[in-house]
């Protein structure tokens, strides 16, 4: 639902998809190797208010916001946030 991107995690090993509509965004990565990683995303960029995690693979360290966002070998963590302001994608 909204509009589906990618962001940039630094890395090979996580992948981080979004999507955004009206005032709220879901934000998720996957560590897709065999070994625990971590990584930083430019969450500042989407003008988040408020950040929760939904659900994960693991009880993990709450997520900064500059923070890396760490995880287990295959791991996995969604958020569920609150966008600043309305965003409607474009037709």
């Amino acid at each position: 639902r909204g509009n589906f991107f990618f962001l940039e995690t630094g890395t090979d090993c996580i992948m981080c998809h979004a999507s955004k509509l009206n005032k709220e965004i879901s934000v998720v990565f996957h560590n897709l190797s065999d070994q625990p990683h971590e990584c930083r995303v430019g969450l500042e960029d989407q003008d988040i208010s408020e950040l929760n995690e939904m659900f994960a693979d693991d009880k993990y360290e709450k997520l900064e916001k500059r923070g890396p966002v760490k995880l287990n070998p295959y791991g996995f963590r969604w958020f569920k946030g609150k966008l600043k302001e309305y965003y409607h994608p474009e037709r």
